[in-house]
C-alpha cells in the first residue's frame, strides 16, 4: 500500500517539476534572488523523485546484479 503511494507521489512530482519550472521561465522574464530559489526547489523536488523512482524499480527486481554492470566482481 504504501509502496503504491510513494510511487504516485513520485509520479506527481516528476511530472509537476519540468511544467512548473517551463511555465515559471516562461512568464517571469527578469530573475530574482528569490525566484531562483524557487527554481532550484523545484528542481531538488524533481531530482529527489527521479533518485526515488530508481530505487523503487530497483528494489522491485530484488537488487539482482546484472552483468556488465561495476557491480559484477570478476575473480581470477
Amino acid at each position: 500500500m504504501i509502496k503504491k503511494q510513494l510511487f504516485l507521489l513520485v509520479i506527481i512530482l516528476t511530472i509537476y517539476a519540468p511544467a512548473e519550472l517551463t511555465r515559471a521561465i516562461i512568464v517571469y522574464t527578469s530573475m530574482e534572488w528569490q525566484y531562483i530559489f524557487e527554481i532550484a526547489f523545484i528542481w531538488v523536488l524533481y531530482v529527489a523523485g527521479v533518485i526515488l523512482a530508481g530505487v523503487l524499480i530497483w528494489r522491485t527486481n530484488g537488487g539482482e546484479k546484472r552483468p556488465g554492470t561495476f557491480q559484477e566482481s570478476k575473480e581470477p
